[in-house]
């Protein structure tokens, strides 16, 4: 029982956090609305499932990772992200994945990065290929029929939510983007550190 309310106060505090951030250059009038429904996605998202995609591509431009496809499955808990790879300004997102998933890697928890493209990965490949995209320390996965998104639909009503801290059987515990703010990028390392009792 404490234990769930200990939760319960993370996750209303988790969202306090990303609804300041999201909204805190917006009228207050007009978005009255839009904060009460990203408040109430946030809130029927927690705890759910992600669903991941039954056709998977893994690509591995570089070297040595630090933990394989099979290994990141198992992991207690991972960070999930969709990026859109035919989209250069997107793909600039990979440097701050790169620098949370060091930031973290000590908990043993991987950064899943999930690719989306509309030209078959050709200019994710390309960047890879002329290392314009630094080695990644973990491989990267090509979803070719989007339904990453499609099944997780509320990854595409706010760009916020286009990242998620699951535990191993990929309930989500967090939602949003740990980018947005020092403050969400703490919540994030917070509750890792707390799940995993480093």
């Amino acid at each position: 029982m404490r234990m769930r309310r200990s939760l319960n106060l993370f996750i209303h505090k988790s969202l306090i956090v990303l609804l300041f951030f999201c909204f805190s250059c917006m009228k207050k009038d007009e978005n009255l609305n839009k904060i009460n429904a990203i408040k109430l996605l946030a809130e029927n998202t927690i705890g759910k499932k992600i669903f991941l995609p039954k056709k998977i591509i893994i690509y591995k431009p570089f070297g040595s990772y630090l933990k394989d496809s099979i290994n990141i499955s198992k992991s207690e808990l991972k960070v999930y992200a969709y990026i859109n790879a035919s989209c250069s300004t997107c793909l600039n997102n990979i440097k701050l994945w790169d620098k949370f998933a060091l930031e973290i890697k000590d908990y043993g928890v991987p950064v899943i990065l999930i690719l989306q493209s509309y030209d078959e990965f050709e200019l994710f490949k390309y960047l890879c290929e002329k290392r314009e995209i630094k080695k990644f320390p973990y491989p990267f996965f090509f979803d070719q029929e989007n339904s990453f998104v499609k099944n997780n639909k509320f990854m595409i009503e706010n760009e916020t939510f286009r990242s998620v801290l699951t535990d191993k059987e990929n309930n989500i515990i967090m939602v949003g983007n740990p980018f947005i703010s020092e403050g969400m990028k703490k919540l994030y390392i917070k509750e890792i550190k707390r799940r995993r009792k480093l």
